[in-house]
């Protein structure tokens, strides 16, 4: 299995741990220029971010080091560009297939795509589609053709 698309997805997350800690560095700079009720709620608030950062970070992380990974068998339908699914990097596409009674959406990032799956989807054509599922998407790894 290629774990190309579940890195991408981590970038994000370790992103907003840096962007925590470098609040936090800029806090204790200039924490005597700020009143009690403000550090208070800085903390916080940052405190907070820096916490969801290292759950969502721990959670791709556990699916990389322990896959579980789902399997869908379907016809290609379409593909659309879905900058929305990797924020801030905004390089993914979201790919739908059928099997015939329901439409399943799967996500990769451009660059992933050219690892797990470098030729391009034939509208029409079966495909088994590994995937890991998420929050609000389910990320591809690895994708077989199915021969007639």
């Amino acid at each position: 299995m290629y774990i190309d698309g579940l890195l991408y997805d981590l970038k994000p997350r370790i992103l907003l741990i840096i962007i925590a800690i470098i609040l936090l560095i800029l806090r204790q700079i200039f924490l005597k220029k700020l009143d009690d009720k403000i550090k208070k709620q800085s903390l916080a608030i940052i405190i907070l971010g820096f916490l969801f950062g290292v759950y969502a970070t721990t959670t791709v992380a556990i699916s990389i080091v322990s896959p579980d990974y789902e399997t869908y068998s379907g016809e290609y339908v379409s593909w659309h560009r879905d900058s929305r699914a990797s924020y801030p990097f905004g390089l993914s596409n979201s790919y739908q297939f059928t099997d015939g009674e329901t439409t399943r959406s799967f996500n990769i990032d451009a660059q992933s795509k050219k690892t797990v799956y470098p030729r391009e989807f034939i509208v029409g054509e079966e495909y088994i589609i590994y995937y890991k599922e998420g929050f609000t998407r389910d990320i591809i790894v690895k994708v077989e053709e199915v021969e007639e």
